[in-house]
C-alpha cells in the first residue's frame, strides 16, 4: 500500500492498515496467526458500496459536460429573472440523472451477484480432523485446502501434497496470463514423501515475501517443527485464478488469502469509461455553449443600450415596479439580467432529451447483445454477459491490434486427422483451416470430412468396422 493510500484509509477512520514487510504465519494454527490481522478470502470487485455509490456516482455523472450546463440551467431557474418555471429544468436533470444512477446500479449489482456466486464456492479445507466443503469466503491464511482435478484455486497455496507419483501437478494460467499450455508445479522438497493424511496433520513456521503484485516471483522459508529449513521457490506456489489439470488432488497451505493474492494484487477498481461517442458529444456542447453565450450576451447588450435610451420615455412600462431591472439609469445591471433571462429562455437549444435516448438505447442494446444468439458459448452453455453498457458504440471499432505472438489470434488446439502404423499413413480427414479455405476458394468439401468429435478429425476406411484387422502387422 503506498504512502497517499494509507493515508486516505487513515482519513476514512479505518485505523492503519498493516504495513508487512516480511510475511510470517504458522500452518494449521489460525488462532497463532490471528495476531497478524491478516485479511479473510473474500473479495469483491464492485464499483460502489451502500456509502459511496450517491456521492461517486454523482461525481462521475456531472464529469459530463452536459449535465454540468443543465445543472447551472437548473440553479438558475429558480431565481426571480427566470421566464420559465424551475420545474420544466428540474425534471427532465432529475430524470437524466436517475436513468444514469439507475443504470450504475443495475451494472454493479451484477458485479456484486459475481463476486457472490465465486465467494460462496465451496472446496475442501482441513477442518476438525477431517476434510469439510466450506466456502471460499471463509478461509483463513494458514489453514490446509485440498483442490480436486480441474477445480480452481481459493487462494495463493504453498504445494506440501500431490497425488501425482512425481509430486507434481499441472496447473492453467489462462485466467492469469492468457497462456493455454499447462505450467507444473511441484511439492516443497523435503515434503515429497508424506501421505495425504500427513500433508494435512503437517505443522511448522513460513516467513516469505509480503504480499505484491509480482504473479512470477516468490520466495521464504519453511520451518519444520524440527527445525529443519526448506527454501521456497515460485514453482511451488499455486495461485488463485489458475485451475488443477491432468492431477487428481493436491494440498497446500494458504500462503496470500482474498485481495492479499497476486492476482487480486494485479486488479484495479472498475475505472470509469467514456466512449467516443460521449466525448464527441462534449466538444458539441462546447460549440452549442459558445453560441448559446454570444446569443444571450448579444440580447444583453442590446437590451442595455435599449433601456439606457428609451427607457425613461415609456412611463406607461412602470419601470419603478421592477426595481434595477429596467431603470435606464442603472444599464449595466439591466444588461447582467437580461443575460441570464436569456441564457435560461435560449438553453433548449442543448436538448436535454439527447441523454435521456442515449442511456435508453444503451439499455435496449444490452438486452440484444445479452440474448444473441451468436454469442451463447455452447459447451459451457454461457450467454453473453455484458458487465457495462458504456462503451457498446465501441464494439468493433478496431483501432490498433497488438500481438506478440500467432497463438493471441488464434486457437492453439490439436486435432488428429492422419496416423501412422506400421509404415502405412492412414487418415483421409480435413482439418478446420483446410474446410474453411476450401469453402473460401469456392470447392466442395469433400463428403465425410466433417469433425467426428472435437479434436478427432481422423476418417479412412482401413481403420473402421474391424478393417484394421487386414493389416499387414496383425497377428
Amino acid at each position: 500500500m503506498s504512502a497517499d493510500q494509507r493515508t486516505i484509509w487513515e482519513k476514512l477512520g479505518l485505523g492503519t492498515e498493516p504495513i508487512e514487510n516480511e510475511r510470517h504465519l504458522y500452518i494449521n494454527s489460525t488462532s497463532r496467526n490471528k495476531q497478524y490481522k491478516y485479511k479473510n478470502n473474500y473479495v469483491e470487485t464492485t464499483k460502489y458500496n451502500p456509502v459511496t455509490f450517491f456521492p461517486r456516482a454523482l461525481y462521475e455523472q456531472f464529469s459530463r459536460l452536459g449535465n454540468i450546463y443543465f445543472l447551472l440551467v437548473s440553479i438558475l431557474s429558480t431565481t426571480e429573472l427566470s421566464p420559465v418555471a424551475p420545474l420544466t429544468t428540474v425534471l427532465p436533470l432529475m430524470l437524466v440523472l436517475g436513468i444514469s444512477l439507475t443504470k450504475e446500479g443495475i451494472e454493479d449489482t451484477r458485479r456484486y451477484r459475481g463476486d457472490k456466486k465465486v465467494n460462496e464456492s465451496q472446496v475442501l479445507v482441513w477442518r476438525n480432523e477431517q476434510f469439510k466443503l466450506v466456502q471460499w469466503q471463509t478461509i483463513k491464511v494458514g489453514e490446509i485446502v485440498k483442490v480436486t482435478r480441474d477445480g480452481g484455486f481459493p487462494a495463493d497455496l504453498l504445494c506440501v501434497w500431490s497425488s501425482n507419483p512425481e509430486f507434481q501437478c499441472f496447473v492453467e494460467t489462462m485466467n492469469l496470463d492468457g497462456e493455454t499450455s499447462l505450467k507444473m508445479k511441484s511439492v516443497v522438497a523435503n515434503l515429497e514423501g508424506l501421505s495425504e493424511s500427513e500433508a494435512a496433520h503437517i505443522a511448522g513456521e513460513i516467513q516469505c515475501d509480503p504480499p505484491n503484485n509480482s504473479i512470477y516471483a516468490f520466495a521464504g522459508n519453511l520451518k519444520m517443527e524440527d527445525g529443519s529449513l526448506q527454501p521456497l521457490e515460485f514453482r511451488n506456489l499455486l495461485l488463485r485464478g489458475s485451475n488443477l489439470r491432468n492431477t487428481e488432488a493436491v494440498i497446500g497451505v494458504v500462503v496470500y488469502a482474498g485481495h492479499h493474492t497476486k492476482v487480486m494484487m494485479n486488479s484495479t477498481r472498475p475505472p470509469t469509461k467514456r466512449s467516443t461517442l460521449e466525448r464527441g458529444i462534449d466538444q458539441i456542447i462546447i460549440g452549442m455553449f459558445m453560441l448559446l453565450f454570444v446569443m444571450a450576451s448579444i440580447g444583453a447588450f442590446t437590451t442595455a443600450a435599449w433601456s439606457s435610451m428609451y427607457m425613461n420615455r415609456m412611463a406607461y412600462l412602470m419601470p419603478w415596479d421592477n426595481e434595477n431591472y429596467y431603470e435606464h439609469d442603472k444599464f449595466v445591471w439591466v444588461g447582467l439580467a437580461h443575460f441570464v433571462t436569456a441564457f435560461i429562455l435560449y438553453g433548449f437549444l442543448i436538448p436535454i432529451s439527447l441523454y435521456v435516448s442515449i442511456e435508453i438505447v444503451k439499455l435496449v442494446q444490452v438486452y440484444f447483445i445479452q440474448c444473441d444468439i451468436e454469442m451463447y458459448h455452447e459447451p459451457t452453455d454461457t450467454l453473453m454477459d455484458c458487465r457495462t453498457s458504456n462503451l457498446n458504440e465501441e464494439l468493433g471499432q478496431i483501432h490498433t491490434i497488438l500481438s506478440d505472438k500467432t497463438g493471441t489470434l488464434t486457437q492453439n488446439k490439436m486435432e488428429l486427422f492422419k496416423a501412422t502404423i506400421a509404415g502405412v499413413s492412414y487418415g483421409r480427414g480435413m482439418t478446420e483451416v483446410e474446410r474453411h479455405a476450401a469453402r473460401k476458394a469456392g470447392k466442395e468439401v469433400p463428403h465425410g470430412t466433417a469433425p467426428h468429435m472435437e479434436g478427432y478429425n481422423i476418417s479412412d476406411e482401413r481403420l473402421v468396422f474391424g478393417e484394421w484387422q487386414g493389416g499387414p502387422r496383425h497377428k
